[in-house]
């Protein structure tokens, strides 16, 4: 893929992949970030970054190889020219890694050494990188740096997200049995249910499928009452990983995402290029 260029002109990052002797799936992959012709202008505002770095089993195991090393090393590397010689002093990283959930490795700090130590982890489990956009988001959120980047790096489709929650009305529902059920639903119409938000204290998802299933829980109206229903509204865990970009736009950050997997993995690919603020 083409080289990702932060707002201010001051990193470039470049990802190159060559095939490992005849094997259709195994690739040498190199990540570069260096400083460009604009790290003058970019020394002169400051930055506040969070590195989101898939942790996840794919990054290393016996179908893929070792993903995680070039992803860390890249990150360290995007960390040298953010925080090293030359770089605005009020410049500060943060370091989150994703697997089924995302742990903050480091607030953010301008401490080199520090954001360094931070990126050093092992891979295992599913993909949430909706977790990992929203630990971003978090952390970005009282930031007062001229710019606030998310950098996001995955070597394939998420397998996980949040709960999505909502509202809607259904028709055709009947009583139920007090105690025991107290009602039995009907029809739930589709032109009725609004979306406010997902529910960040559960996950969705089988960790193994792209596809997701009754990943919605709708607060639905009938004549009966009112009562909480299993729904499918986003077909798979990619829309609202994009959904959860698209705050993260809003809150006036700029998204860079980095992908290491296979170009034919189009789930993966479409997702990562939705996340991006600029899809090119």
């Amino acid at each position: 893929s083409g080289p990702v260029i932060s707002g201010d002109e001051y990193v470039k990052l470049e990802k190159t992949a060559a095939a490992v002797g005849e094997s259709d799936n195994t690739f040498d992959i190199t990540l570069k970030a260096t400083v460009t012709d604009g790290k003058e202008a970019g020394a002169k505002t400051s930055t506040d970054a969070v590195l989101v770095i898939d942790r996840s089993g794919s990054m290393n195991n016996e179908e893929n190889g070792d993903r995680i090393t070039p992803a860390q090393n890249a990150a360290k590397a995007f960390a040298s020219v953010v925080l090293g010689e030359g770089a605005n002093t009020e410049n500060q990283i943060a370091v989150v890694s994703y697997a089924e959930s995302a742990t903050t490795n480091t607030g953010l700090s301008s401490d080199l050494n520090a954001v360094k130590n931070a990126i050093n982890f092992s891979a295992f489990g599913g993909t949430n990188i909706q977790a990992g956009i929203k630990a971003a988001r978090d952390i970005l959120k009282n930031s007062t740096a001229n710019n606030k980047v998310i950098l996001v790096l995955s070597d394939g489709e998420p397998t996980y997200s949040f709960l999505t929650v909502g509202t809607a009305t259904q028709t055709g529902c009947w009583p139920g049995l007090g105690i025991l059920v107290d009602h039995y639903s009907g029809t739930i119409n589709p032109d009725s249910v609004r979306i406010t938000g997902f529910e960040y204290s559960k996950v969705v998802g089988t960790g193994r499928n792209y596809e997701l299933k009754n990943g919605t829980t709708l607060s639905v109206t009938c004549e009966h009452g009112t009562y909480p229903e299993s729904y499918t509204y986003y077909k798979d865990n990619g829309q609202p990983t994009i959904q959860e970009a698209s705050y993260a736009k809003e809150d006036g950050c700029e998204i860079y995402s980095i992908y290491l997997g296979k170009s034919t993995d189009s789930n993966a690919v479409s997702t990562m290029k939705g996340i991006a603020t600029d899809e090119t």
